[in-house]
């Protein structure tokens, strides 16, 4: 079973070939905005150990077109209802146990973060031989129930989930395990720690387990994980140049004039891109007190939703750094920049994507999801564009960098969120949580783009770039309602 819909719900079987017919069977749930290709590492050293690996894509994420299930108003909490995973996970299960290809007495529920809450909900309506909830959400448990419960922490955990993982295993008693290991939320699945607590739990639980993890596997398929999706990025650069010299050996570009931006420091830089965000969160917060939402909320992106209309807001702020346009020195050099931007563009969504798709995180839009990709381009092309032309004319000054210029203003837009979680309690946050991963893309984002105008001196061809990537993130990343 390679990426079957079993019930409506996308699974993918991990199982090595000289694997017992009868080890044990991990069925895999993620997190809330992650897909079943974020536990293919996970499931691929279970796989390793002997044993047999179920990834899913829960509703709204990944290949699954259904719709998650909604956040409480007041936003997101450790125990926080997941109905329509529950009852997608369920229904998957039943045809499974059916079919006799999984086998309750064998079986080890595994969840992430909101996968984990998931796992404890299932775990009370079919009874698995264990479960294992890493950094999960809380459920009511009870000594017993669910039978050999292994609840895993990271030693930098969110400590609303530690707390409810401390909770849990004071109300599961014996029978139950609680483990902490030096790791963040979104890298447990990825910890070798975490992977033989895992193994040694399952080996106690399930009878006749022996499963064992090969010395240095971990290690190695991370090591080539990382070494692959390093070079596709690296590649860029030089095919970027490649382009620049097939299209001239010194590109004429286009000319970015001076503006009173060009004059300011960076603090004064930063405290404007600061207004501008919470300027923007503010108007959003009274937009949806008055409307009951956000301006792009007809995208059915959860948390998305709410990120593209701030960008989309914060337009207005860039519109200094429009005035004026630049100077286009030869219309068919720039229609020949243009095209190469969207080669490229073609190039990090499909290559480099499609391998990130295939070993590390589902990247690739369904159907439903393309069609949300079509209007993010034009409603993002007024930020990118903006953006861009920002950084220029910041950097004519001799002392700029037109990363500066990039890191100031989308780390303001992100600190904007989190006072509107603070202040304005905007429940948004699950945004300020995953931060770090969303402004590490926006680096990468920038590298691509910087390259691009190193080589052509177009920002009109960078926004483009921006526009179809940042279009695509929206698109891919966020789950769907």
């Amino acid at each position: 079973m390679a990426g079957d819909i079993v019930e409506g719900t996308p699974i993918e079987r991990i199982r090595l070939r000289e694997a017992p017919p009868n080890g044990p069977q991990f069925v895999l749930l993620h997190g809330y905005a992650a897909n079943r290709r974020q536990l293919l590492h996970l499931a691929e050293v279970l796989a390793a150990a002997g044993g047999e690996a179920y990834i899913v894509d829960l509703p709204g994420r990944g290949d699954s077109d259904a719709p998650a299930s909604p956040l409480p108003l007041e936003g997101p909490r450790p125990a926080m209802p997941t109905p329509n995973e529950t009852r997608a996970v369920l229904a998957a299960l039943e045809r499974l146990r059916d079919e006799r290809t999984v086998k309750p007495d064998r079986l080890v529920l595994t969840g992430h973060s909101l996968g984990g809450g998931v796992a404890l909900d299932v775990a009370r309506a079919e009874p698995p031989a264990a479960v294992v909830s890493l950094g999960g959400l809380e459920r009511p448990v009870r000594p017993g129930q669910p039978r050999n419960l292994l609840l895993i922490t990271a030693r930098l955990e969110i400590p609303p989930l530690r707390e409810a993982a401390d909770r849990m295993h004071a109300r599961a008693g014996r029978g139950s395990a609680r483990r902490e290991f030096f790791a963040t939320h979104s890298t447990l699945p990825y910890s070798s720690a975490v992977q033989h607590a895992i193994v040694e739990w399952t080996n106690r639980a399930v009878p006749g387990a022996r499963l064992q993890i090969p010395p240095w596997f971990n290690e190695k398929l991370l090591a080539l994980e990382l070494a692959a999706a390093f070079f596709l990025v690296a590649l860029f650069f030089p095919l970027a140049g490649l382009a620049g010299w097939w299209l001239s050996f010194e590109p004429l570009g286009e000319i970015v004039s001076e503006s009173r931006i060009s004059a300011w420091s960076p603090a004064h830089l930063g405290g404007y891109a600061l207004l501008a965000g919470v300027a923007s969160i503010s108007a959003l917060s009274l937009l949806q007190w008055f409307e009951g939402g956000v301006p792009l909320r007809f995208l059915h992106l959860a948390d998305g939703d709410y990120l593209a209309s701030l960008m989309l807001l914060s337009s207005l702020w860039l519109l200094p750094a429009l005035r004026p346009l630049p100077w286009v020195r030869d219309t068919r050099e720039l229609r020949a920049n243009l095209l190469v931007a969207l080669l490229l563009a073609a190039y990090v969504i499909v290559v480099a994507g499609g391998f990130v798709t295939w070993k590390i995180f589902d990247l690739w839009p369904t159907t439903a999801r393309w069609l949300r990709f079509l209007p993010l381009l034009v409603l993002l092309s007024p930020f990118a564009l903006g953006e861009e032309l920002l950084r220029r004319t910041f950097s004519k000054h001799r002392d700029h960098s037109p990363l500066t210029a990039f890191i100031l203003w989308r780390l303001a837009l992100l600190a904007a969120v989190a006072y509107g979680v603070v202040l304005l309690r905007t429940g948004q946050e699950m945004i300020v949580l995953h931060s770090l991963p969303v402004f590490l893309l926006s680096l990468v984002e920038c590298y691509f783009a910087e390259t691009l105008h190193r080589a052509l001196g177009s920002p009109y061809a960078c926004a483009v770039l921006k526009t179809l990537l940042l279009a695509w993130f929206f698109a891919a990343f966020f789950p769907l309602r």
